[in-house]
């Protein structure tokens, strides 16, 4: 019993060794679960030792009916350990305003950092810390490989990093318990007799997170017992080869990039003599230094190359209102001015297609193309092909509203686009972010699952209108 209370306690111990920790204040989000009590537990009895001060913070996502009952056992257990400081939030609003742009996870994500920030900020913490373990690693890094990852996504979590949005206040988020897997803490609950709060939500299968950790892990673990600590060393070897990547891209980016003015301005000779691995890190660099809030994906960095190579004066709208343009002898991504065509932002209800062209919308990418008919045949959700006649219309993109309807493929008459999302039991909070397509005549599909009979391939047709859509995170 003894051992297993101590051994949890020193790895967490020589993780706080490497942490400056001294005289700060650390706010510890805590849900109740059996991560975030084991690492409240821990840091109580470590917190001396290292001479920081604990402050704890509660999250209500409106998800529970008992939040308020589960916030009294946290504040309670807190008190128990002897740390007076505790603070409750309720960040459903904030969903609900996320949810526009974001899937409900990364929604929740998002807010729930924001509280934990602007909390640290008004009570001076230099340090969140969170109780991700080792299996939210492998998570973690099986989610970013499943999403097609570039080598920063293998890296996964670290113990220590800077929050981005507040780098001016040098809050940075720790992580404690990210070699230490989830038996490990649920049977450090049980020796020291305490009954976690459990969210049933993170049974719900939908969630890739939630299958990847009840379908994936488990047969990984099945094939490698110390699959965590596999993961581990995959992410520590990855990291040391970024450093290295890395240098080279400094000494890259200081000989064929400037930034004037709140733009990147890219010398297009020297960057297409770049490795293409350099290339892409010159991107995501650039990005960065823009301020860039969302995620950078292959498909942006395909699109900024594209731009790269092609004749001068090409340029793209891209999300989160920048521009890449081919200015001859430079690259330059900026922000758009008021005299520039702005063909999507992340606040817009919906947006005109561009058609040939690529076009974006909130957190979506559509590209248009027009190509021969008969077509190689794709079984993929996120490609559709439409009759040419469309090619010359007006076509938007934006999310359902309610009193929606269309012609289903294989159907006479029209359907309310309720009754088909409840004929193909889709929950109310999956429908929210289904975007749907439409001319003057109406919708011609609901974006990955069905497009309507009078906009399908005619018989006799030569060319068609071909649309792909993606998620850019």
């Amino acid at each position: 019993m003894f051992e297993h209370i101590q051994k949890i306690n020193d790895k967490v111990s020589s993780v706080l060794a490497d942490i400056q920790l001294l005289d700060s204040v650390v706010l510890l989000g805590v849900s109740g679960g059996p991560d975030s009590s084991v690492l409240l537990h821990v840091l109580a009895n470590l917190k001396n030792i290292y001479n920081f001060d604990i402050e704890v913070m509660y999250i209500d996502h409106g998800l529970r009916e008992n939040s308020e009952i589960d916030a009294k056992y946290v504040e309670k257990f807190a008190s128990v350990l002897g740390i007076d400081n505790f603070y409750t939030c309720n960040v459903s609003n904030e969903i609900t305003r996320l949810l526009k742009h974001y899937s409900p996870e990364d929604a929740a994500r998002r807010a729930r950092y924001d509280s934990l920030i602007s909390k640290a900020r008004e009570i001076g913490a230099k340090y969140i810390a969170t109780g991700h373990n080792q299996d939210d690693q492998i998570e973690t890094i099986l989610l970013h490989i499943i999403r097609g990852s570039a080598l920063q996504g293998l890296v996964g979590m670290s113990y220590e990093g800077e929050l981005k949005a507040f780098k001016e206040d040098k809050i940075k988020l720790i992580r404690p318990l990210l070699e230490i897997n989830r038996l490990d803490i649920e049977l450090y609950c049980k020796l020291i007799e305490i009954n976690p709060l459990i969210d049933y939500t993170n049974n719900d299968l939908i969630t890739p997170r939630n299958f990847i950790r009840h379908k994936i892990s488990p047969s990984l673990r099945e094939m490698n017992p110390k699959i965590g600590d596999a993961i581990n060393r995959l992410s520590r070897s990855v990291k040391h080869d970024l450093n290295f990547i890395n240098k080279a891209v400094f000494k890259a980016w200081d000989e064929s990039v400037l930034l004037d003015k709140g733009k990147v301005v890219i010398d297009r000779l020297k960057f297409l003599d770049l490795d293409v691995s350099i290339q892409r890190y010159i991107i995501m660099r650039s990005f960065e230094s823009l301020s860039y809030s969302g995620m950078l994906s292959e498909l942006l960095n395909d699109l900024i190359l594209d731009v790269a190579i092609g004749p001068s004066g090409r340029s793209i709208d891209l999300p989160d209102g920048l521009i890449a343009r081919n200015n001859h002898r430079s690259i330059i991504i900026d922000r758009k001015n008021e005299d520039q065509e702005i063909v999507s932002n992340s606040n817009d209800e919906c947006v005109d297609l561009k058609i040939p062209g690529v076009s974006f919308f909130n957190n979506f990418m559509i590209d248009c193309s027009i190509v021969n008919y008969p077509y190689e045949f794709s079984v993929d959700p996120n490609v559709e092909f439409f009759d040419i006649g469309l090619a010359n219309e007006k076509l938007l993109i934006r999310f359902n509203n309610k009193g929606d309807f269309f012609n289903p493929l294989g159907m006479k008459g029209h359907k309310k686009l309720k009754d088909y999302f409840i004929d193909n039991y889709l929950e109310k909070h999956e429908r929210k972010n289904i975007p749907v397509i439409e001319s003057s005549q109406g919708i011609i599909w609901v974006v990955k699952h069905r497009i309507s009979e009078w906009a399908k391939v005619g018989m006799n047709a030569s060319m068609v209108l071909r649309v792909e859509f993606s998620e850019l995170n």
